[in-house]
């Protein structure tokens, strides 16, 4: 075997283990990225909620149950809307406070009727928020 045969696979084995490598950092670096946008609106919801629940303390309590039952029905519940809403700036937001009413932004979103109908019978448990 020549000397030439021999240093293609050695060379062939480098250039595939430094691009895994550069491969790798780059999904890496790009989960690290996704995490903190992730973490950043997960706290931005949680200071839109706790402003919310600062007007309607009665609120928490809705929230609290539909996070727990989630899992009881075939879609998504979403809400209280207010807390769902990512305005592109802050002045887009504060026309919104201004111009949508709290009973919009305090509501949920059901994308199923058996939703609808449950909601509405824990008013008794979330009242005075209906």
């Amino acid at each position: 075997m020549s000397a030439a045969s021999c240093i293609i696979p050695d060379t062939y084995d480098k250039l595939t283990s430094l691009l895994v490598a550069s491969l790798l950092a780059h999904m890496i670096a790009e989960y690290e990225r996704a995490k903190r946008a992730y973490q950043e609106l997960s706290e931005i919801k949680k200071q839109k909620l706790n402003k919310i629940y600062r007007k309607r303390p009665a609120l928490q309590k809705a929230v609290k149950w539909v996070t727990e039952n989630q899992e009881k029905f075939r879609k998504p519940v979403y809400g209280p809307v207010g807390a769902e809403l990512d305005c592109a700036s802050e002045d887009i937001a504060k026309i919104v406070d201004q111009h949508v009413s709290n009973a919009v932004l305090m509501a949920f979103v059901c994308e199923t009727k058996e939703v609808r109908r449950c909601i509405p019978s824990r008013r008794n448990s979330f009242y005075p928020l209906f």
